[in-house]
């Protein structure tokens, strides 16, 4: 049987990175501007890479 999952906003995303222990994210800095700040303000989250367009997060927790 599948699950379907109900993303709503940044914070169920965020929910799910770590229910997924989630390690990296690849978001686009205009399309996906509100999870981008959602992440920028969680400690966990570190800035890897970053450009004009692109923002790559790593999770900064153990993910083992």
């Amino acid at each position: 049987m599948q699950t379907q999952l109900m993303i709503h906003t940044p914070h169920d995303w965020l929910r799910l990175f770590d229910e997924q222990n989630v390690r990296f994210v690849i978001l686009n800095l205009r399309a996906d501007g509100e999870l981008v700040q959602a992440i920028r303000s969680r400690r966990e989250w570190i800035v890897d890479f970053e450009d004009d367009e692109t923002v790559i997060f790593a999770s900064g927790r153990n993910k083992l």
